[in-house]
């Protein structure tokens, strides 16, 4: 009896201890399971510093503990690097310039950047939405059309209700994703460029025509006999100097003009003293201004001085002089007008003529444009002088102007940098 005593205890014990022990097995493999089930939740939320816990070691779990440690610092090695490419690319991308769009496979955005936006006028809502929706244009069908085709294409477009804005698209395809990039650059400065270069030839054309044709027409009606008939002849040498002058005039103001965009005239700007400057236009002109019976009035504060190259500003005023005088009529009256305004300089051209109608004054600076060509020619003017004057009063750090006068005429203002005043007026 006391035998099976002992062997009831004993077995009660080693069943007590088995069931202990098994619990606490139970319990540290709960622990382990939890710890890498956080270890992984943990990493997926971006703590590098996630681990398996030593529970696995005590479970006979080592190795496998050690690996799957060395690969969660793989793992976590390789998120680092792929968010740093991505932060760069998403960085890169924002920065660009140009304007870039991502379609996913059924041709709706799904990527797009700030540049975009810009020059697209978008808002961000159009993240997927239908190109067809956020880009309302022509060439969008044109896109379109390339993407289902699955090949690339280029297209430009200009902005609705801004025709100074055109915008070149070049498209192609990833053929594994389905995705289309669409790149867009703003080439409104190239394709301006491209017009003014176009009207320029076509003006120039047109008139070194009629001085070309005058001349040679009176040259050959005085080869075919005009010379012995002293009166016809006389006309007709006349109509070959006047035409050979404003040929001449033309082809001096397109070289001048060439040389100032080029950066090739060189401009030494200095303090002038405005006075002696006005002084000496109104002199040179006042033969043409007596042939027309025009006044001629300055007016400037004495020491009024700016920081302008000598040669440049007598030609500046010179031109807008000499045009004043000419348009205002004849019996007219022009004044040349200086003043400071804080730490600039005024110039002002005034004249009494019929001034020019509101809808040329946007325009008049323009190569070649003229309010009313036959009058102007009849003047003989190039249409380059104004464009001269801009140009000039644009390299000495200036601007000019034109605004009509009160009660009638013009006025052309020519803005400089000025130096200083004193408060006496001539």
């Amino acid at each position: 009896e006391h035998l099976f005593l002992a062997s009831v205890i004993l077995i009660g014990a080693v069943m007590a201890t088995t069931l202990v022990l098994s619990k606490v097995v139970h319990q540290r493999r709960a622990r382990y399971e939890t710890s890498i089930s956080r270890a992984v939740g943990a990493l997926a939320q971006g703590d590098r510093a996630a681990s398996l816990s030593e529970d696995g070691k005590q479970l006979g779990q080592s190795g496998f503990v050690s690996r799957f440690n060395r690969q969660l610092f793989r793992l976590d090695a390789d998120l680092r690097r792929i968010r740093g490419e991505r932060d760069s690319f998403a960085s890169v991308f924002e920065d660009l310039d140009a304007g870039l769009i991502v379609l996913d496979a059924e041709q709706k955005i799904v990527l797009t950047n700030s540049a975009t936006h810009s020059l697209l006028q978008l808002n961000r809502e159009v993240l997927g939405s239908p190109l067809v929706d956020a880009l309302r244009v022509s060439a969008t069908e044109d896109i379109l059309e390339a993407a289902r085709a699955g090949k690339g294409c280029q297209v430009e477009f200009e902005m609705p209700g801004n025709v100074d804005c055109t915008v070149q698209a070049l498209c192609s395809q990833h053929p594994a994703s389905g995705r289309t990039i669409i790149l867009l650059l703003d080439v409104s400065r190239e394709r301006m460029l491209e017009r003014v270069r176009r009207d320029f030839v076509t003006n120039v054309s047109h008139e070194l025509r009629t001085p070309v044709t005058v001349i040679r027409t009176n040259a050959e009606t005085l080869l075919s006999g005009a010379l012995s008939d002293p009166d016809a002849s006389q006309r007709f040498v006349e109509g070959i100097y006047r035409h050979g002058e404003r040929l001449s005039a033309l082809i001096a103001d397109l070289l001048d003009l060439s040389r100032i965009e080029a950066g090739r005239r060189e401009l030494e700007r200095s303090p002038i003293e405005l006075r002696n400057t006005l002084i000496s236009a109104i002199e040179g002109l006042a033969p043409l201004a007596e042939k027309r019976t025009t006044s001629l009035s300055w007016s400037c504060p004495e020491e009024l001085h700016a920081e302008a190259d000598p040669l440049a500003l007598d030609q500046i005023l010179r031109n807008l002089t000499e045009n004043a005088i000419k348009y205002s009529g004849r019996g007219g009256a022009v004044e040349l007008i200086a003043q400071a305004q804080g730490n600039r300089v005024l110039i002002e051209v005034r004249d009494n003529g019929p001034g020019i109608p509101p809808q040329h004054h946007a325009r008049i600076f323009e190569r070649f444009y003229r309010v009313d060509r036959g009058r102007s020619r009849e003047a003989g003017g190039t249409g380059l002088g104004l464009s001269i004057v801009r140009r000039l009063c644009e390299s000495m750090g200036g601007a000019c102007s034109y605004r009509l006068n009160q009660p009638n005429g013009s006025v052309f203002s020519v803005e400089l940098p000025g130096l200083r005043k004193k408060s006496s007026n001539s």
